[in-house]
């Protein structure tokens, strides 16, 4: 099966004449039955023959989805044909609509574009609702590739000893977990339990594509674990499911529903969050984004209304927990009406951004009948405002190092209440989490001043080494690279203060008349653009490698050993064209 987004559609194109012949005959034939009532009712047998003969072709292309889609399509006209029935106008408009759907669906693909069956879904289901069926499943069109290369640290977990007495102990584990969990006793070390068993069982699967479905089910175990599905998805028959596949392996003997497990498990972690570092994998690894359609995304102004909002809320809501820790007893439902506002808000953006935190505060505090539950996580909480925060402060730019931070700050919340604090998120964590988001806030203001700083410095040494006369340009550059040099200590940037202090030694000798020499006009250039590169990094809150600084430090100690290390005058004729840009 080949449904990726990267879909050839060369096998499509050599049938493609072919099928839009086929599709317009069904259409012909269905405006006639439409047109004659039940009279015509040869019609409506005619367009039913002809879908069926389609699907065969979808079914031969691969395009699962579509042929899902189009046997619901073909069920409609069959029950209709058996039940003798007139078309409504909710049935003409209904086929009409999913005949469309389907037509523009194969020019897309033809042109190139992903196949992405999902696009199909509310045609899908008003498919469904025509037969008096309640509702449809996302689910039933999800057909990602499942032949993928497995990364290497999935295929060289060693393979167990004596596995089939290893997988009956396993699922006797499993099994006792998924009980207690089902029945919500101390659930969330019963998932805990489960995965710890189906990794276990993975080491047992001798394929690549047994293990596949293994390291699959740890990932929806992680899912669960962190609460990141959607609230309307249920895992209850997957998790019964892969108790029956641990039956399998014991029995020896191949399940005939192991793949449409493997695809549910697939398209309820493509619906979650990258939570953990198995999950994020397993969901690049199938391209599992790319099998979901796309909504189009806020614009920039529809974003920033969302955000000056959240914003609103957010400063409200610190205010009111503020209150409640000097014992305002009635701030606690105000606060907890605050963290649904930022929730339901949250929900607004772009996917895998600030969701994720929004619900896990919301839930900290909604989800518990523990009156004590605000005050017993209230530092947690404190610590989550300031992470929402920051987010918001750099929406357009978050990556992994927040979204781990989000990991954590959820953590310690789930351990809060629990009054888990030792075994779970421990004190020295969640204050490092404080730290590292005291520190950029920070961080990136401060980065921006040196930057502008050290440009300066840059540009009044360029007119120095270009004409030793222009001697006044260097005044300011004490003042400049002390403010640089503080900046470095104050956020212990042990690498770039070594480097900064001979840039400032030297400036004090040209102050006092001295002419450097072409060796040191090269070193010193090199390193305030390495400098300058460094701090920019952090401004744009990256958090760059001390290794471009290190070597430039090595340099300089080899160049400018003598000439740096005491200040002494050197008489030189300074040659004009040297740039600091260029020492970079």
């Amino acid at each position: 099966m080949a449904d990726s987004k990267q879909f050839n559609p060369l096998p499509l194109l050599s049938v493609k004449s072919g099928l839009d012949s086929s599709l317009q005959q069904i259409n012909t034939e269905l405006e006639q039955y439409f047109s004659e009532g039940w009279a015509g009712s040869e019609h409506l047998q005619a367009a039913h023959d002809e879908l069926h003969r389609a699907v065969g072709v979808l079914q031969m292309l691969s395009l699962e989805g579509l042929a899902v889609f189009s046997r619901e399509f073909e069920t409609v006209l069959q029950e209709m044909l058996a039940q003798q029935q007139a078309p409504s106008n909710m049935h003409k408009d209904t086929l009409r609509g999913a005949l469309i759907a389907l037509i523009q669906y194969l020019d897309a693909l033809a042109d190139g574009a992903s196949n992405t069956a999902l696009r199909l879904f509310y045609s899908y289901q008003e498919l469904h609702q025509l037969r008096g069926l309640e509702s449809a499943f996302e689910v039933d069109l999800f057909f990602p590739e499942f032949g993928v290369e497995l990364p290497a640290e999935v295929l060289s977990v060693p393979l167990q000893n004596a596995a089939l007495d290893v997988v009956k102990k396993a699922r006797a584990q499993y099994q006792r977990a998924l009980l207690k969990w089902l029945r919500q006793d101390n659930a969330d070390q019963s998932l805990r339990t489960m995965r710890a068993t189906v990794q276990t069982v993975m080491s047992c699967a001798p394929q690549d594509q047994q293990r596949a479905f293994w390291w699959i089910a740890t990932g929806l175990l992680d899912c669960l674990i962190h609460d990141s599905l959607p609230a309307e998805l249920s895992a209850n028959k997957l998790l019964a499911r892969i108790d029956l596949q641990m039956k399998s392996m014991v029995e020896k003997t191949q399940r005939e529903s192991e793949y449409n497990t493997t695809c549910g498990m697939q398209y309820m972690l493509a619906r979650s969050q990258s939570v953990s570092e198995t999950v994020g994998k397993i969901k690049q690894t199938y391209v599992l984004d790319t099998y979901l359609p796309a909504e189009p995304p806020l614009s920039h102004n529809e974003s920033a209304q969302v955000l000056e909002q959240m914003q609103h809320v957010l400063t409200e809501a610190q205010e009111i927990l503020e209150h409640c820790a000097k014992g305002d007893t009635d701030g606690s439902m105000q606060y907890t009406e605050k963290l649904a506002e930022l929730q339901g808000l949250s929900e607004k953006l772009d996917k895998d951004t600030l969701q994720f935190l929004c619900k896990h505060m919301y839930n900290a505090v909604a989800d518990t009948d523990n009156p004590n539950a605000l005050e017993n996580i209230r530092m947690e909480l404190a610590i989550g405002m300031l992470l929402l925060g920051d987010g918001m402060d750099r929406y357009q730019r978050l990556n992994a190092v927040y979204h781990e931070q989000v990991r954590i700050l959820s953590e310690c919340l789930q351990s809060g209440l629990a009054h888990e604090t030792a075994d779970g998120c421990n004190v020295a964590k969640l204050s490092a989490l404080h730290c590292q988001l005291e520190e950029q806030e920070n961080l990136t203001p401060l980065a921006s001043e040196m930057k502008n700083n050290l440009q300066q410095v840059e540009l009044s040494l360029n007119v120095f080494f270009s004409d030793a006369a222009k001697r006044s340009e260097l005044a300011p550059l004490r003042s400049l690279l002390n403010q640089v040099h503080g900046g470095l200590y104050i956020l212990g940037l042990d690498v770039a203060r070594k480097l900064i202090t001979p840039v400032q030694q030297a400036v004090e000798k040209y102050n006092k008349g001295s002419n450097p020499s072409p060796g040191e006009m090269h070193a010193i250039a090199s390193a305030v653009s390495a400098l300058e590169n460094y701090v920019h990094g952090m401004s744009q809150g990256q958090k760059p490698s001390h290794k471009g600084l290190e070597d430039v430090l090595g340099s300089m100690d080899a160049d400018m050993s003598q000439s740096l290390s005491v200040v002494v005058a050197q008489e030189a004729v300074i040659p004009t064209g040297v740039s600091v840009r260029e020492g970079g």
